[in-house]
């Protein structure tokens, strides 16, 4: 299946767990949209909680951003959250966490960074046969 002309996907949602499942499942289809195999959009969602997981530990925030920008066998992953941290989450920390562990297993690059104090993490995962692990 070929992506669309603008398959851009950006969602928003309240920074609490409860609504973490939300992200899972946009994260979910846009990787069967892919056509990825079950193995691949298990592994994307998971990522995708385990990023959120992160982002919902940096400090109290009012709403968590997923966008997502699919490519022919790629989907590029960005998680933020408008949490003002200022030093209290650090990318350094982030990096060296169990989560960003975990994340480093399910993706192919991952960045952690405090853009004037809002933190997020970014990734790349390749589907199906680009994945060189």
């Amino acid at each position: 299946m070929s992506p669309v002309a603008d398959p851009f996907v950006y969602v928003s949602i309240p920074a609490t767990p409860q609504h973490v499942h939300v992200l899972r499942t946009v994260a979910g289809g846009v990787a069967a949209r892919l056509d990825a195999t079950l193995d691949e959009i298990e592994d994307l969602r998971l990522a995708v909680d385990e990023a959120a997981g992160g982002m919902l530990a940096a400090g109290p925030a009012a709403t968590l951003h997923l966008s997502m920008d699919p490519a022919e066998r790629r989907v590029n992953v960005r998680l933020a959250t408008d949490a003002q941290v200022n030093g209290q989450w650090s990318p350094v920390e982030a990096r060296g966490s169990f989560s960003a562990q975990i994340l480093a297993a399910l993706v192919d690059d991952l960045s952690f960074e405090a853009d004037e104090g809002h933190p997020s993490i970014t990734f790349s995962v390749s589907l199906g046969s680009s994945r060189d692990r």
